[in-house]
């Protein structure tokens, strides 16, 4: 990434007599931006302290807004024994940084922080690290510093903290070659831009019912056993909304009202009785599937027709 000082971050380190502190600013899929730091005291940075016209092509790369040291309730980083350590290598090589996150009693969009990384909320997010340096703590009007900049990769969760590797941008050159395997099953991933079927359409709203917990959902649903198999529910109302989670099953016993979504792991509450939801059918790939469920067979991209290799030859 693209690293700058201004003239008074550069005159700044040129006294040798500043405060420093580390900034971590993860942007997650659904564009929440979380701002966290180290040291003692939140930070707060004022855009009109630090833009300087050689920069404003870098926007929120230069980080406006209060940063969180965690206070009484966390997260907390960059404790003593447990720094944030970077790898950087020459050549196309991935660079990771490694951050040690003691979560305390804090929250992300309403769950507890060891929750919401169990669930994935930090799945793909962006982090910026930075450091400020100040000539009195909080003073971050020079600029801050980028240090390292991607996305969240291996997530290790323990009883009381969690690690996260960042690796940078030239993790997107591992791709395999060739992209497109001889297999049975379809190398699209369902509702991506190969597949060409927009979610939206496919989109089935439904409420809780009595009954329901945080790993059963029922509803009154009539769609066919089996129909939003591998797909995935997500709330749009209550304590979970925007919040999704795989179905392992779906059932619509005969005659018998509600149906049973069974999910691939419990939600992290339970839902209450009447929150909204959209149902989301899944795909097994095959192409029986793609033809009688999406009517997609123009885009099906397996080949099931191919011999296996024993008897390829």
């Amino acid at each position: 990434m693209t690293k700058f000082t201004s003239p008074a971050l550069t005159k700044l380190l040129a006294t040798r007599q500043f405060f420093t502190a580390k900034l971590f600013t993860f942007t997650l899929v659904d564009g929440t931006v979380l701002k966290y730091c180290s040291g003692d005291k939140d930070i707060t940075v004022i855009p009109d302290l630090y833009q300087i016209p050689e920069l404003y092509a870098y926007g929120d790369l230069y980080g406006p807004g209060t940063y969180s040291c965690g206070g009484q309730t966390g997260p907390y980083f960059e404790r003593s024994n447990n720094k944030a350590k970077s790898h950087l290598k020459i050549g196309t090589a991935t660079d990771t940084l490694i951050l040690d996150v003691l979560p305390g009693t804090s929250t992300v969009k309403g769950f507890p922080f060891l929750s919401a990384v169990l669930y994935g909320v930090f799945d793909g997010a962006t982090v910026l690290y930075q450091k400020a340096y100040m000539p009195t703590y909080g003073d971050a009007s020079g600029g801050l510093y980028n240090m390292f900049q991607g996305r969240v990769g291996d997530v290790n969760i323990g009883r009381k903290s969690v690690t996260f590797t960042i690796n940078s941008g030239l993790e997107l050159l591992n791709q395999n070659l060739p992209r497109t395997f001889y297999q049975p099953g379809c190398n699209n991933t369902l509702f991506d831009t190969n597949c060409t079927l927009n979610a939206a359409t496919f989109a089935v709203a439904g409420a809780v019912l009595a009954g329901s917990n945080a790993g059963m959902i029922l509803s009154s649903l009539t769609n066919a056993t089996g129909y939003f198999d591998l797909g995935k529910l997500t709330f749009t109302s209550g304590a979970l909304n925007t919040f999704s989670v795989g179905v392992k099953s779906w059932t619509t016993p005969a005659g018998v009202v509600p149906g049973v979504f069974q999910m691939n792991r419990p939600f992290p509450v339970a839902p209450s009785v009447g929150d909204t939801f959209n149902a989301y059918p899944g795909c097994d790939k095959l192409q029986a599937t793609c033809t009688a469920k999406f009517n997609n067979a123009a885009n099906f991209r397996g080949t099931p027709f191919v011999p296996i290799p024993e008897t390829a030859g």
